[in-house]
């Protein structure tokens, strides 16, 4: 019996939050094939979970722990809820990706397909988080 690999998540930071996409098209993804028009964006990735920041403090809080190479509290409960044993985490930052695997135990990946995947998540964002959060909260929160 073939044992299937996990499904593939993308972790991804807004300037109003945490994003988590489920990675519907790992095709598209391990080709790292170019961008992706809004309609294909959508069908390529699903939104899992988005963790709102309460407050400009608590997105710099997010972002210097990010910058630091570990993992913030808000952030490990998110991953702690929604990701599931086996599922790999695309992560744009090799130095997050260590610090995720070594408090959580998630496989994380970086390489030139996640940079790809992540400008493609950054260039469609609005229309991937739909109702998650709005292009104006995302301009409020921005610094």
């Amino acid at each position: 019996q073939e044992q299937r690999e996990g499904a593939m998540l993308v972790l991804f930071e807004t300037a109003s939050g945490h994003a988590l996409f489920k990675v519907t098209d790992e095709a598209h993804v391990k080709s790292a094939s170019g961008f992706l028009d809004e309609n294909n964006a959508a069908n390529a990735f699903k939104l899992k979970a988005f963790r709102k920041f309460d407050d400009t403090l608590d997105a710099l809080s997010a972002t210097t722990a990010t910058l630091d190479g570990s993992v913030s509290k808000q952030l490990k409960k998110l991953l702690k809820k929604h990701v599931e044993e086996g599922e790999k985490l695309l992560v744009s930052d090799p130095k997050l990706g260590g610090a995720v695997k070594d408090s959580l135990g998630i496989k994380c990946v970086f390489d030139s397909s996640v940079m790809e995947v992540m400008r493609e998540i950054r260039g469609n964002v609005d229309a991937l988080l739909g109702a998650g959060t709005t292009a104006s909260e995302n301009r409020t929160m921005s610094l």
